[in-house]
C-alpha cells in the first residue's frame, strides 16, 4: 500500500462562517437553586428528590482565592448568619475533599444547615423548585477571629438579583473553503498479497 498518496483529514467538521459568543454569568456572587435530582438505585429504579445547591460566580471564586481557601458559617444567637473566607484546613463548605483525584475544587455546594440558616433570614425561599435565586456579599470584617477562628475576610448576604444578559460577540470568524476531494477507487489487493 502506498501511503504517500494519503492526504490528511485535519479538521472533520468546517466551521459555518458567524460569530463566536461569549457568554457570561447572570450572577456576580452566589446563586441558589432547588431542583429535581434524579439518582439510578441500584436494583434500576430511579429515585427522584429536590435538592438544594449553591454556586459561586467566577469572578467572586477567583478573588476570593478558593482554589486554595475555603468557606465557613457563622450564625449568631439571634439567626444572623455571615460566610466567612477561611484558610482550607478550617472551612467547613468548599473545602478540598480526599475524594478529590485532581486536587480541584467544584464551584458548587449542598450545605442544609446554611440554607436553613438563610431561608429564616428571609433571603431565600426553598418552595421555589427550579428557579435561581441570588445572593449579593457584603464584607463585614477582615482578618478577625471568630470563635477561635482566623477569618480572612467575614460576609453579610443579601438578596441578589441577576445581571442583565449580555453576549458579546468577540470575532467574526470566516468560514475557510473546503476543496473539494477527488474521488479515487479504492486498490483490490489480494488476500495474500499484503507486504
Amino acid at each position: 500500500m502506498d501511503f504517500s498518496q494519503f492526504e490528511s483529514v485535519d479538521n472533520s467538521h468546517e466551521r459555518k462562517g458567524g460569530y463566536t459568543l461569549l457568554r457570561e454569568q447572570s450572577f456576580d456572587n452566589l446563586k441558589y437553586r432547588r431542583a429535581v435530582k434524579k439518582q439510578k438505585m441500584e436494583d434500576g429504579t430511579v429515585s427522584e428528590t429536590i435538592e438544594g445547591r449553591f454556586y459561586i460566580s467566577n469572578s467572586r471564586w477567583n478573588t476570593m482565592n478558593l482554589d486554595v481557601n475555603g468557606l465557613r458559617q457563622f450564625t449568631a444567637p439571634d439567626g444572623t448568619t455571615i460566610l466567612a473566607l477561611v484558610s482550607d484546613e478550617n472551612a467547613s463548605i468548599l473545602k478540598l475533599s480526599k475524594k478529590s483525584k485532581d486536587g480541584k475544587k467544584v464551584k458548587n455546594f449542598k450545605s442544609p444547615k446554611f440554607e436553613l440558616a438563610i431561608e429564616a433570614l428571609g433571603l431565600i425561599d426553598t418552595k421555589k423548585v427550579g428557579e435561581n435565586q441570588f445572593l449579593d456579599l457584603e464584607s463585614v470584617g477582615t482578618n478577625v477571629t471568630i470563635k477561635g477562628v482566623p477569618v480572612i475576610e467575614a460576609f453579610k448576604l443579601s438578596v441578589g438579583a441577576a445581571k442583565p444578559k449580555a453576549v458579546t460577540p468577540v470575532e467574526k470568524i470566516e468560514a475557510a473553503p473546503v476543496a473539494e476531494q477527488p474521488k479515487v477507487a479504492a486498490p483490490v489487493v489480494a488476500a495474500d498479497d499484503w507486504s
